[in-house]
């Protein structure tokens, strides 16, 4: 039959229907579709339940499991989970998928969003809509005279099984529990709130969300570093089963260290898990911890030959070893429950593909992740490392196992317009063109600096077969006359992006800021800005506001990255030389100021950018935001001591302490070393302690990290991992930052580095100095949590 009319000329003589108690999915859905149509063509189509009289209406589109659908033949329960059908009969139009009444349909563990989906497919064939980021500007709806829909007869269903952006956890985490010290820079209470519920409703209507069973997955895709704990829980009574390291000694002498190997060679830990662990259902995960050192015993390193050489590569490659491990499990698992499936990790040292030809079953699923000892892939990367990152995809799916890609490297930027859609979707087409089953991507939210980049994943994820210069015009097209120009500028940033990496400048800045303005200068600033300056001159002719608006956007944006970059090099002023302290505070309060003044444009994910500021700032912030005379209170080096480690404070020249104090020491690491993460490995510190290195804080011993009282932290021994980047050729700072709230303090056992398994020469030339603000016992401040950087 012919297409079916909803709208002419701003009339309707359609109405929407669904089911007279309705799924909250259904209902959702009929909302969403009229208020699309509504924005494209002026006409607010009703909405009625089955019970109502429709005679008065010539089209009626059902909307969700109704009666009418089931009477004229639909086998809704018969339907995949996610799918939706689409069918007209006659005048009347069916969007259906299988419900559950109460689930949450803006919640991607909803499996039954086929009707949603459903409408979603709708708007985008027939209305043209386009999500291009959070909120009612980044919804881009053309206006139609009229609005038809085909003769239909379809089932579609997401091409991706598990289709997850990794940011509802952090986000909803962060509303349970907003820390004092991020709020400070970053969202309003109210601000926060309103950018969760808006990227949750963006996501969601770029159908993220899953048809897999929820025992197959959990937050941060599906798998997790569930080994990690298994040394604190089996390593007492089986300390055979852990790693070896060159010492021989087994284990780790810490009982809470997260950082140990199995041995995966032996047959009895394969036997323990299968009877012990595993509860026999049908998964098991084997999700290493996430670490490097790996098990040295004899049989271990025999299941790593051929030992291959990677030019790509640092440290031992230890994929045949974990895929063995893989194989060896499963096939003692599958004798108890033939359905079990292994889900574990491609990664670190065992990211590369298999030097031999081993053979997986189809129920080994492993997740790719390009991460650690030289395998870290960020985009834009050099042609031969992403080929290289081609044949470790096909080299592992040449083992028989099932694929799922869960790439880190969005994790960098910053709030940088630090974009690479070219070689980024070239990966992702590929891998889905070769197996991909499922796909779970860390998420930034830097929508006005990175948009073609966020809306190009969005659409891979649902609909993979785009070409990418597809989806970007899909994207550019809601700047209406201007999209050339918007064009011009994002592609002036890729080639930037891509400049810096031939020249040796670029830096993912993932962990820190501190190299922003040495990529993204104020001559580069400038340029980009006549660049948009352009395409708001274009923008302005159009008689809708929306496309100047969305250029504004795109300024507003850029004018973040601005103050973000001013407030980094201000901070770093201030470092070198504490009279620079004013000009840090007004470039703070500047980029404060301008944060809390467009939260509600959801140009930036605040709470991730400041994120990566505190790790590298913190304590100066702390400083700089403290009210106090910054110059005067800022710790002095001079000031420190020496002292006797290990011995109680009480027991040195210092004298009986409570409260905060400062030890510092060196270690040295030469240049051929520093791809290689190192260990603290410290006896006690009575009672809590924060370590830092080179003025980065890298880890902490305290009440919050362990969730523990602090007076229980006294004498128990803990190990704190410095990861390569953190490390410098020579001489490396170590600060210990401690408290103590009562009875003794200070660092009572000893210290030791190590890397590779192997002490380091470690002089205990310790110097100690008091907090100058040292806040005692009496005013509550070992329940405190100091800022998150030491003073270099």
């Amino acid at each position: 039959m012919a297409s079916v009319t909803i709208v002419n000329q701003g009339e309707t003589a359609a109405v929407v229907v669904i089911a007279e108690s309705p799924s909250l999915t259904a209902a959702y859905a009929a909302e969403e579709f009229v208020h699309h149509v509504e924005k494209a063509t002026g006409a607010r189509l009703a909405i009625h339940t089955e019970a109502a009289d429709l005679s008065q209406f010539s089209v009626r589109v059902y909307v969700g499991d109704t009666h009418a659908a089931r009477k004229v033949g639909i086998a809704i329960d018969e339907l995949p989970l996610e799918a939706s059908l689409l069918q007209t009969i006659d005048n009347d139009i069916y969007v259906v998928g299988r419900e559950d009444a109460e689930a949450d349909p803006l919640h991607e563990q909803n499996q039954y969003s086929g009707t949603l989906f459903g409408v979603y497919e709708l708007l985008e064939r027939y209305v043209g809509v386009r999500w291009l980021w959070p909120g009612a500007l980044g919804t881009y709806v053309p206006r139609l005279d009229a609005l038809s829909i085909d003769d239909l007869d379809e089932v579609i269903q997401p091409a991706i099984e598990f289709r997850r952006m990794r940011w509802r956890q952090s986000i909803e985490g962060a509303i349970r529990r907003y820390r004092p010290e991020n709020k400070q820079l970053a969202f309003s209470d109210e601000g926060l709130e309103e950018f969760a519920k808006e990227t949750a409703i963006f996501l969601r209507r770029h159908r993220m969300g899953t048809r897999l069973n929820r025992e197959q997955y959990v937050v941060h895709g599906r798998v997790s570093h569930n080994m990690k704990t298994w040394w604190q829980e089996y390593g007492k009574e089986h300390p055979e089963f852990f790693m070896m390291d060159e010492s021989g000694r087994r284990g780790h002498y810490s009982p809470n260290s997260m950082r140990v190997d199995p041995c995966m060679s032996n047959p009895d830990l394969h036997r323990f898990i299968v009877d012990e662990i595993w509860d026999g259902g049908d998964v098991l995960r084997l999700g290493a911890k996430d670490h490097y050192a790996t098990c040295q015993c004899e049989n271990c390193l025999a299941w790593d030959e051929p030992h291959p050489n990677d030019a790509f590569m640092t440290g031992r490659i230890v994929s045949n070893r974990y895929a063995r491990f893989y194989n060896a499990v499963y096939e003692l698992a599958k004798d108890s429950n033939p359905n079990v499936e292994i889900i574990a990790y491609i990664y670190m040292g065992y990211f590369p593909a298999p030097s031999v030809d081993i053979q997986l079953d189809q129920n080994v699923y492993l997740e790719f992740c390009p991460w650690g000892q030289g395998s870290t892939i960020w985009f834009p990367t050099d042609p031969q490392r992403l080929a290289w990152m081609k044949r470790q995809w096909l080299g592992w799916k040449a083992t028989g196992a099932k694929l799922g890609y869960r790439p880190n490297w969005e994790l960098g930027g910053y709030v940088m317009p630090h974009i690479s859609t070219r070689q980024g979707g070239e990966f992702f087409k590929f891998a889905y063109e070769h197996g991909m089953t499922t796909v779970c991507m860390s998420y930034r939210g830097q929508f006005a600096t990175r948009g073609p980049e966020h809306y190009m994943y969005a659409r891979l994820y649902l609909k993979p077969e785009l070409s990418i210069n597809e989806i970007k015009r899909e994207y550019y097209s809601a700047f209406g006359p201007a999209a050339k120009h918007v064009e011009t500028y994002f592609d002036f940033w890729e080639q930037h992006n891509h400049r810096l990496l031939s020249e040796g400048r670029w830096n993912n800045m993932w962990s820190s800021p501190a190299t922003a303005s040495q990529q993204y200068s104020e001559e580069i600033f400038a340029h980009a800005e006549r660049l948009l300056d352009r395409a708001l001159r274009e923008a302005v002719t159009d008689s809708l506001p929306e496309y100047a608006q969305r250029v504004e956007f795109l300024q507003t944006g850029l004018m973040h990255a601005k103050l973000a970059v001013q407030m980094v090099d201000a901070i770093q002023g201030y470092i070198n030389d504490p009279g620079h302290a004013p000009a840090a505070q007004q470039a703070i309060h500047d980029l404060v100021s301008f944060r809390r003044a467009h939260e509600g444009d959801f140009i930036s994910n605040y709470l991730s950018a400041v994120r990566i500021e505190r790790r590298q700032y913190g304590a100066q912030i702390d400083q700089l935001t403290s009210g106090q005379d910054i110059v005067q209170d800022r710790p002095r080096f001079d000031e420190y001591e020496a002292v006797q480690v290990p011995a109680f404070l009480a027991h040195t020249d210092v004298g009986p302490y409570l409260g905060h104090g400062w030890y510092r020491n060196t270690f040295s690491i030469p240049g051929h070393r520093l791809d290689r993460p190192v260990e603290i490995r410290f006896g006690a510190v009575d009672e809590q302690a924060w370590v830092y290195v080179n003025g980065k804080l890298v880890g902490e011993h305290t009440a919050e990290s362990e969730g523990r009282p602090a007076v229980e932290l006294w004498n128990v021994p803990f190990v704190i991992t410095v990861e390569p980047e953190d490390l410098v050729d020579g001489e490396n700072l170590l600060i210990v930052r401690m408290h103590a709230s009562d009875g003794n303090a200070g660092i009572h056992k000893p210290v030791e580095v190590y890397q590779d398994g192997g002490r380091i020469e470690f002089a205990q030339s310790w110097e100690f100095r008091k907090d100058p603000d040292n806040i005692g016992v009496e005013d509550g401040w070992y329940s405190m949590v100091p800022g998150e950087d030491a003073y270099r």
